[in-house]
Protein backbone atom coordinates (compact mmCIF):
# COMPACT_ATOMS: atom_id res chain seq x y z
CA UNK A 1 0.00 0.00 0.00
CA UNK A 2 2.46 2.53 0.97
CA UNK A 3 5.94 2.02 -0.17
CA UNK A 4 9.03 4.53 0.96
CA UNK A 5 12.02 4.47 0.12
CA UNK A 6 15.16 6.27 2.38
CA UNK A 7 12.93 7.81 4.62
CA UNK A 8 14.67 10.18 7.09
CA UNK A 9 12.74 12.30 9.87
CA UNK A 10 9.20 11.23 8.28
CA UNK A 11 5.66 11.07 10.21
CA UNK A 12 2.88 8.93 9.08
CA UNK A 13 0.00 9.70 10.88
CA UNK A 14 -4.23 8.46 11.21
CA UNK A 15 -3.56 6.28 7.70
CA UNK A 16 -5.89 3.19 7.67
CA UNK A 17 -4.69 0.26 5.82
CA UNK A 18 -6.55 -2.68 4.27
CA UNK A 19 -6.32 -5.70 2.04
CA UNK A 20 -2.25 -4.88 1.15
CA UNK A 21 0.59 -7.60 1.14
CA UNK A 22 3.22 -4.90 2.66
CA UNK A 23 1.05 -2.00 4.85
CA UNK A 24 3.76 0.46 5.62
CA UNK A 25 6.93 -0.36 3.97
CA UNK A 26 10.09 1.33 4.37
CA UNK A 27 13.31 0.55 2.57
CA UNK A 28 16.59 2.04 2.87
CA UNK A 29 20.09 1.68 0.40
CA UNK A 30 21.72 4.50 2.89
CA UNK A 31 22.54 3.71 6.49
CA UNK A 32 21.69 6.00 9.37
CA UNK A 33 18.66 6.93 7.96
CA UNK A 34 15.40 6.85 9.91
CA UNK A 35 13.86 9.00 12.31
CA UNK A 36 10.55 7.91 11.55
CA UNK A 37 7.37 7.95 13.69
CA UNK A 38 4.28 5.94 12.85
CA UNK A 39 1.25 7.00 14.93
CA UNK A 40 -2.55 6.65 14.79
CA UNK A 41 -2.69 4.34 12.45
CA UNK A 42 -4.86 1.21 11.71
CA UNK A 43 -4.15 -2.00 9.73
CA UNK A 44 -6.78 -5.05 9.00
CA UNK A 45 -6.43 -7.54 6.59
CA UNK A 46 -2.89 -8.12 6.08
CA UNK A 47 -2.05 -11.51 4.33
CA UNK A 48 -0.32 -13.46 2.25
CA UNK A 49 -2.69 -14.28 -0.97
CA UNK A 50 -3.51 -17.63 0.05
CA UNK A 51 -2.21 -19.48 -3.36
CA UNK A 52 1.30 -18.50 -2.54
CA UNK A 53 1.38 -19.52 0.99
CA UNK A 54 4.10 -22.16 1.98
CA UNK A 55 4.01 -24.03 5.37
CA UNK A 56 7.59 -23.71 5.13
CA UNK A 57 8.46 -20.40 4.13
CA UNK A 58 5.06 -18.29 4.31
CA UNK A 59 6.47 -14.97 3.54
CA UNK A 60 4.11 -13.28 5.22
CA UNK A 61 2.45 -10.27 5.25
CA UNK A 62 3.78 -7.37 7.32
CA UNK A 63 2.12 -4.04 8.91
CA UNK A 64 5.26 -2.32 9.24
CA UNK A 65 8.20 -3.51 7.51
CA UNK A 66 11.30 -2.55 7.10
CA UNK A 67 14.17 -3.58 5.01
CA UNK A 68 17.34 -2.88 4.07
CA UNK A 69 18.68 -3.25 0.20
CA UNK A 70 22.04 -4.23 0.93
CA UNK A 71 23.63 -5.86 4.23
CA UNK A 72 25.10 -2.88 5.15
CA UNK A 73 22.67 -0.21 6.56
CA UNK A 74 21.67 0.72 9.76
CA UNK A 75 18.02 2.50 10.31
CA UNK A 76 17.95 4.36 13.07
CA UNK A 77 14.94 5.77 15.46
CA UNK A 78 11.77 4.04 14.57
CA UNK A 79 8.89 4.61 16.54
CA UNK A 80 5.50 3.44 16.22
CA UNK A 81 3.01 4.13 18.84
CA UNK A 82 -1.00 4.46 19.38
CA UNK A 83 -1.59 1.95 16.61
CA UNK A 84 -4.32 -0.66 15.95
CA UNK A 85 -3.88 -4.13 13.80
CA UNK A 86 -6.34 -6.81 13.40
CA UNK A 87 -6.69 -9.79 11.05
CA UNK A 88 -2.88 -10.45 10.18
CA UNK A 89 0.10 -12.33 9.67
CA UNK A 90 3.04 -9.79 11.07
CA UNK A 91 2.28 -6.43 12.69
CA UNK A 92 6.63 -5.42 12.63
CA UNK A 93 9.00 -6.84 10.67
CA UNK A 94 11.97 -7.01 7.87
CA UNK A 95 15.14 -7.75 7.32
CA UNK A 96 16.49 -3.89 8.60
CA UNK A 97 19.33 -3.93 11.93
CA UNK A 98 17.46 -1.22 13.62
CA UNK A 99 19.25 1.01 16.48
CA UNK A 100 16.80 2.54 18.25
CA UNK A 101 12.81 0.99 18.04
CA UNK A 102 10.13 1.92 19.82
CA UNK A 103 6.73 -0.16 19.92
CA UNK A 104 4.55 1.59 21.98
CA UNK A 105 0.81 1.86 23.13
CA UNK A 106 -0.37 -0.31 20.38
CA UNK A 107 -3.10 -3.02 20.00
CA UNK A 108 -2.44 -6.61 18.12
CA UNK A 109 -5.45 -9.09 17.62
CA UNK A 110 -5.91 -11.98 15.13
CA UNK A 111 -2.32 -12.20 14.47
CA UNK A 112 -1.54 -15.02 12.19
CA UNK A 113 2.17 -15.44 12.03
CA UNK A 114 5.38 -14.16 14.64
CA UNK A 115 3.70 -10.52 15.58
CA UNK A 116 6.58 -8.83 15.63
CA UNK A 117 10.70 -9.75 14.84
CA UNK A 118 13.19 -8.11 16.81
CA UNK A 119 17.10 -8.22 15.91
CA UNK A 120 19.20 -5.02 16.14
CA UNK A 121 19.87 -3.13 19.63
CA UNK A 122 18.45 -0.72 22.28
CA UNK A 123 14.21 -1.80 21.45
CA UNK A 124 11.20 -1.76 23.36
CA UNK A 125 8.15 -2.95 23.24
CA UNK A 126 6.07 -1.31 25.66
CA UNK A 127 2.24 -0.82 27.05
CA UNK A 128 0.85 -2.68 24.10
CA UNK A 129 -1.72 -5.34 24.02
CA UNK A 130 -1.41 -8.69 22.26
CA UNK A 131 -5.04 -10.20 21.90
CA UNK A 132 -6.27 -13.88 20.43
CA UNK A 133 -3.39 -14.15 18.10
CA UNK A 134 -4.32 -17.71 17.00
CA UNK A 135 -2.71 -18.79 13.36
CA UNK A 136 -5.18 -19.70 10.69
CA UNK A 137 -2.70 -21.32 9.33
CA UNK A 138 0.35 -24.03 9.94
CA UNK A 139 4.26 -22.87 9.80
CA UNK A 140 6.28 -25.77 9.97
CA UNK A 141 8.68 -23.91 12.65
CA UNK A 142 5.70 -22.38 15.12
CA UNK A 143 4.44 -18.97 15.43
CA UNK A 144 5.27 -16.60 18.60
CA UNK A 145 3.76 -13.08 19.31
CA UNK A 146 7.35 -12.07 20.02
CA UNK A 147 10.55 -13.67 18.45
CA UNK A 148 13.90 -12.08 19.54
CA UNK A 149 16.89 -12.48 17.65
CA UNK A 150 20.56 -11.68 17.98
CA UNK A 151 20.28 -8.47 19.75
CA UNK A 152 22.35 -6.31 22.00
CA UNK A 153 22.28 -3.45 23.71
CA UNK A 154 19.65 -1.67 26.12
CA UNK A 155 16.09 -3.68 25.41
CA UNK A 156 13.07 -4.45 27.56
CA UNK A 157 9.27 -5.67 27.17
CA UNK A 158 7.33 -4.00 29.84
CA UNK A 159 4.07 -3.00 31.21
CA UNK A 160 2.37 -5.51 27.90
CA UNK A 161 -0.99 -7.49 28.25
CA UNK A 162 -0.06 -10.73 26.13
CA UNK A 163 -3.72 -12.52 26.14
CA UNK A 164 -4.19 -15.94 24.49
CA UNK A 165 -1.22 -16.53 22.07
CA UNK A 166 -2.64 -19.71 20.41
CA UNK A 167 -0.80 -22.15 17.97
CA UNK A 168 -2.43 -24.27 14.67
CA UNK A 169 -2.98 -27.56 16.03
CA UNK A 170 -0.17 -29.48 16.57
CA UNK A 171 2.27 -26.55 15.81
CA UNK A 172 5.29 -26.78 17.53
CA UNK A 173 5.74 -23.13 19.66
CA UNK A 174 3.21 -21.20 20.36
CA UNK A 175 4.49 -19.22 22.96
CA UNK A 176 4.32 -15.49 23.61
CA UNK A 177 8.16 -14.60 24.04
CA UNK A 178 10.65 -16.72 21.74
CA UNK A 179 14.84 -16.09 22.50
CA UNK A 180 15.50 -17.93 19.04
CA UNK A 181 19.62 -17.86 18.95
CA UNK A 182 21.39 -15.42 21.06
CA UNK A 183 20.07 -12.50 23.20
CA UNK A 184 22.40 -10.06 25.20
CA UNK A 185 21.14 -7.23 27.66
CA UNK A 186 17.47 -7.87 27.66
CA UNK A 187 14.61 -6.93 30.24
CA UNK A 188 11.19 -8.61 30.76
CA UNK A 189 9.26 -6.71 33.40
CA UNK A 190 5.25 -6.10 34.54
CA UNK A 191 4.13 -8.03 32.03
CA UNK A 192 0.66 -10.25 32.16
CA UNK A 193 1.29 -13.44 30.08
CA UNK A 194 -2.10 -15.08 29.81
CA UNK A 195 -3.17 -18.75 28.83
CA UNK A 196 -0.33 -18.64 25.83
CA UNK A 197 -0.55 -22.14 23.92
CA UNK A 198 2.99 -23.02 24.55
CA UNK A 199 5.39 -21.46 27.13
CA UNK A 200 5.09 -17.63 28.56
CA UNK A 201 8.55 -17.38 27.39
CA UNK A 202 10.82 -19.68 25.82
CA UNK A 203 14.44 -19.39 26.46
CA UNK A 204 15.54 -21.90 22.65
CA UNK A 205 19.17 -22.15 21.63
CA UNK A 206 21.16 -23.61 18.62
CA UNK A 207 24.67 -23.20 18.42
CA UNK A 208 24.51 -20.77 21.53
CA UNK A 209 21.81 -19.05 23.41
CA UNK A 210 20.71 -16.01 25.12
CA UNK A 211 22.34 -14.59 28.52
CA UNK A 212 22.52 -11.26 30.42
CA UNK A 213 18.81 -10.79 30.74
CA UNK A 214 16.34 -10.35 33.63
CA UNK A 215 12.58 -11.50 33.99
CA UNK A 216 10.92 -9.76 36.88
CA UNK A 217 7.43 -8.89 38.02
CA UNK A 218 5.63 -10.40 35.50
CA UNK A 219 2.54 -12.60 35.88
CA UNK A 220 2.05 -16.14 34.45
CA UNK A 221 -1.29 -17.70 34.51
CA UNK A 222 -1.95 -21.19 32.52
CA UNK A 223 0.87 -20.87 30.27
CA UNK A 224 1.80 -24.03 28.74
CA UNK A 225 -1.04 -26.41 29.83
CA UNK A 226 -2.14 -27.39 26.34
CA UNK A 227 1.30 -27.65 24.34
CA UNK A 228 2.46 -31.48 23.68
CA UNK A 229 5.91 -30.85 23.08
CA UNK A 230 8.68 -29.75 25.93
CA UNK A 231 7.76 -25.87 27.06
CA UNK A 232 5.19 -26.75 29.42
CA UNK A 233 5.74 -23.88 31.73
CA UNK A 234 5.30 -19.69 32.43
CA UNK A 235 8.91 -19.53 31.30
CA UNK A 236 10.77 -22.68 29.47
CA UNK A 237 14.73 -23.22 29.04
CA UNK A 238 15.68 -25.27 26.17
CA UNK A 239 19.03 -25.89 26.14
CA UNK A 240 21.30 -25.38 23.34
CA UNK A 241 21.52 -27.55 20.34
CA UNK A 242 17.93 -28.66 21.64
CA UNK A 243 19.18 -31.05 24.10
Amino acid sequence: CINIVNADTTTIRNIHVAGCYRGIHLEYSVSNYGHVLVENCYFRDIYVPLGAYQPSNPQWATAVCIDRLTTSETVTNITITNSVAIRLDVFFGGNAFVDGLYLLKNTVSKCNGNCISLGGTNMRLAHSVFLRDDPKDLFLYGTTDVIIGTVSGINSIDNTDFNTRGEYEAGPDGCTIDFETSATGFSITNNTIYRSWGGGIMVFGHSTTSHGFSISGNVFAYDGCVQPRDDQAGIAFMCPGGH
